[in-house]
């Protein structure tokens, strides 16, 4: 088998694998809303290089495409970072199959130097030089912008391909990107004056020349090989057999959750998934810098004192963990979902515990959001309203889930795992928790002011509070009704 055909073969069996999830009839809607914003992000992006090529070709430059440089490729790696998955992922299937790792490693390379994220910024790209040659730009030197910028962004993709690689075995390399994106900033320190202007200087000044155009080559080639011996690596590693240290106790059966009954043990059984699995301690302390970067551009910062932002930041931090995991509620259970059935209500006795822990978990944001109350951006009726509101009403929406999600999720994904699909309802719902609160909010501040509107909030999350028993046991009911279903589900995605 020649390179070429391995490389087409790689390719089908991605399409393949797609096509044959389970969860494939039910993505059809996700990939609706997916090619719906893909459409919208394609419309504003020709929108946009046509506006900047108006601005060029009435000032005579047409290079100062590079000046948006910075910003398109955080914006790129950002994407890249929520989309995109590691090639390691797909790796598992070829690495005991006759086939030399080297070359199936290759495949997926050469893939990710075409794949679509690179192309869509032709968007924005051809517009641009387009009004440009009408304004009198050589078509040679269109050619060679068109060249030089595509080449950035693919450079980028490599990159962002190394990072997230790295990110795999420890959360220390986010320092690289930040290391790396915040040098383009130097300009600005430099010349404190300019500001940021200094920054678009210099882009636009040394982008564009011989020099830097032998720079982007050698970068791409170097990111190649990089990528290539450390997903080797990574790949050597998966099938080397690791001796598993030896347990000898449980820290958390010392704990008193232990003597709340059955609801103890689930709660020691969240507490263990949380500080034992790496993907899910991995996915907290994401979110927790996450907020707090946020907390501080929020406090510190006059970037977001709109109304919009201010209420959907607030929002954000106290419902992004339960948005999360909750959105999957029941995933994992799915491996052991036979022995939960055995016993009369034990399901239910899982839901009150897992309501009870990511209440529990709000006290993360509630302590991070704190600096942003005290400077003033948030008001305590604010903050409480939206802590009750996550608590309240929200998670009610997201545990309701629990009576259709039917989808196993791996107990402990590592490098290699399942795809993790999502079906309308899910969609959905995530979309509702991070959007309707926003809109009731500003709705009811118009109507009748901020005290009366986030009272109201603040009224009808407790009463949620209050009230989880009744509406948990109605999802356990209808789970029950649905019990045979769910458990054929579960099976076949195991």
């Amino acid at each position: 088998m020649t390179r070429l055909q391995l490389f087409l073969l790689l390719r089908r069996n991605v399409s393949l694998c797609e096509k044959r999830n389970p969860m494939y009839e039910e993505n059809k809607y996700a990939k609706f809303f997916s090619y719906l914003g893909f459409s919208f992000m394609a419309v504003y992006l020709i929108g946009m290089g046509t506006m900047f090529g108006y601005i060029a070709s009435e000032e005579k430059r047409f290079t100062s495409i590079f000046v948006l440089l910075p910003m398109l490729l955080l914006v790129d790696f950002g994407v890249r970072a929520g989309l995109r998955q590691v090639p390691l992922l797909m790796l598992r299937p070829y690495l005991l199959l006759p086939v030399r790792k080297k070359d199936v490693i290759d495949g997926f390379l050469y893939s990710m130097l075409i794949d679509g994220f690179a192309l869509a910024w032709l968007f924005l790209f051809v517009p641009y030089l387009f009004i440009c040659v009408c304004g009198g730009m050589p078509i040679g030197q269109a050619l060679l912008v068109a060249l030089g910028c595509e080449v950035v962004m693919v450079v980028n993709g490599q990159w962002q391909l190394l990072v997230r690689t790295l990110l795999q075995k420890s959360l220390v390399w986010w320092g690289l990107p930040a290391a790396v994106y915040g040098s383009m900033f130097l300009p600005c320190l430099i010349n404190k004056d300019k500001g940021l202007e200094a920054m678009f200087e210099f882009f636009d000044a040394y982008s564009y020349t011989v020099g830097s155009y032998v720079l982007y080559g050698v970068l791409l080639v170097a990111l190649f090989v990089i990528n290539r011996t450390v997903l080797l690596r990574m790949a050597n590693s998966e099938i080397v057999v690791k001796k598993e240290k030896e347990v000898t106790g449980s820290t958390f059966r010392r704990l008193p959750l232990a003597r709340l009954g059955i609801v103890g043990e689930y709660l020691n059984l969240e507490l263990k998934s949380a500080f034992r699995n790496k993907m899910v301690r991995r996915q907290y302390i994401s979110g927790i810098a996450l907020i707090v970067v946020l907390t501080a551009l929020t406090s510190y910062t006059d970037i977001y004192d709109g109304s919009f932002s201010l209420n959907m930041w607030c929002l954000y931090g106290f419902i992004y963990f339960g948005g999360v995991n909750l959105s999957k509620v029941m995933g994992v259970e799915g491996n052991y979902i036979d022995l939960l059935v055995v016993y009369k209500q034990s399901i239910y006795q899982l839901l009150r515990a897992k309501y009870y822990f990511y209440c529990a978990v709000l006290l993360i944001p509630s302590l991070i959001l704190l600096p942003a109350v005290v400077a003033g951006k948030y008001s305590l009726l604010m903050y409480l309203a939206y802590l009750l509101t996550a608590a309240g009403p929200l998670y009610c929406l997201l545990f309701q889930l629990a009576v259709y999600n039917k989808q196993t999720l791996p107990l402990n994904q590592r490098l290699t795992g399942k795809g993790m699909s999502s079906n309308s309802l899910q969609l959905m719902i995530s979309l509702a928790v991070f959007i309707v609160p926003v809109g009731l909010a500003l709705v009811l501040t118009s109507l009748f002011g901020e005290t009366t509107a986030y009272a109201v909030m603040i009224v009808i999350g407790a009463v949620f509070v209050v009230g989880h028993p009744w509406w948990l046991a109605n999802v356990y009911r209808r789970m029950m009704a649905r019990k045979y279903e769910l458990l054929e589900g579960f099976h076949s995605t195991r």
